[in-house]
Parts: structure tokens; C-alpha cells; sequence
């Protein structure tokens, strides 16, 4: 069953014949998230279209996706037959760039790992690191090499590299002269440069 959307004001809305119960839009989004990006843009603009005035923000609402996608989806919707996408799901030079220059980064990601990594005592294939991918792609911008971290996370599985935390296992233990060098320094002064 269908009811239309009437405002009362600028967030509150109330219920009549054009908006979908409850199980409509339950299958609507559970039909939504089964496609593709390309077809989820269309499928939404056509339910945008069906529910007339105010169906953009409605359907964006129900289907949790931006009003953005569902405009692209309409402005797709009024240029076919022409398709720039054709058979694709994205229009020619959209989506992720190829990373090119992996050497360079590569260079870089083992000078930040060169004095942060540690050896398995067991397997001398495993490496370990205490720096996380978020960290390495963040000092990786900073060198000029933006690298994102699941790319970084992929280069460690690769290379058998992993992530631990550096901990100190063997306790110090305790001696009785620990205090003695903070009450000499105290006594004496700060030290003196000649």
C-alpha cells in the first residue's frame, strides 16, 4: 500500500497515500542492495520518479543512500538508449586509479619499516611491525606517495609482514640503587657542558 509524504515542516513529515508500508520498503532495500552501483542509481531514480514531488529525499530515506546517486541515476535515465557506460557499471575513467609508481612507494614503505620491524624468533620468513597500515599510508602521504591502507595491508600479507604491538615480556626486576641516580643528579645539579 502506498501514501503520499506531506510536510509539516522542515524535518517532520506525516504519512498519506504515496509512501510505501513498511514491507515495501523493506523489499525495496533489500532489491536495492542486491545490484550492481549502476542499476542501484536507476532502480532508485525510477522509484523517485514513481513517488512524484518529494520522491528523491523519500526514496533516499528509505533505500539509506544519497539524493546525489539517485539525481545521477535520473540524469543516466533521461540519456538512454546512449549508454556512456555501456555494459559497464561505471562510465569510462570513473572509479579507483590503477596505482603506478608502486616501486617508488615500495621504496619508501620499507625505509618506514627499516627500523620498526622485528624478526620471529621461530619462522624467519614472519616479520613484525608495531605500525599499523592507517599510520604507514599517513607517513606515506607525508613522503609524497599517497598510498591507501588497504593496499598497505595487502603488501603486508604479501610479504609476511605483521602487525604486533612491541611489549617489554622480561620484567627489569628491582635494585636498590634505582633512586640513587635522580637524588645524585638532584645534589649535584644539572649536569654541565664544557
Amino acid at each position: 500500500m502506498y501514501h503520499e509524504l506531506t510536510y509539516k515542516g522542515p524535518w517532520m513529515a506525516t504519512l498519506s497515500p504515496n509512501v510505501a508500508d513498511e514491507n515495501t520498503e523493506q523489499f525495496m532495500r533489500d532489491y536495492f542492495n542486491s545490484l550492481n552501483e549502476k542499476d542501484r542509481r536507476r532502480f532508485a531514480a525510477v522509484e523517485a520518479r514513481l513517488f512524484g514531488h518529494g520522491g528523491i529525499v523519500y526514496v533516499a530515506s528509505v533505500l539509506r543512500c544519497s539524493r546525489r546517486t539517485i539525481e545521477r541515476g535520473m540524469k543516466e535515465l533521461n540519456e538512454l538508449p546512449h549508454d556512456p557506460a555501456g555494459d559497464k557499471i561505471r562510465r569510462p575513467g570513473a572509479g579507483q586509479k590503477k596505482m603506478s609508481g608502486w616501486s617508488e612507494a615500495e621504496d619508501h614503505l620499507i625505509s618506514l619499516l627499516d627500523v620498526r620491524t622485528a624478526g620471529d624468533p621461530d619462522d624467519e620468513d614472519i616479520i613484525f611491525t608495531d605500525l599499523s597500515p592507517a599510520t604507514l599510508a599517513d607517513r606515506m602521504a607525508a613522503l609524497g606517495t599517497p598510498v591507501c591502507r588497504d593496499t598497505i595491508r595487502d603488501w603486508m600479507d604479501e610479504n609476511n609482514l605483521r602487525l604486533r604491538k612491541i611489549s617489554k615480556r622480561l620484567a627489569g626486576g628491582e635494585s636498590t640503587d634505582r633512586d640513587a641516580q635522580f637524588v645524585r643528579g638532584s645534589i649535584t645539579g644539572p649536569p654541565s657542558v664544557t
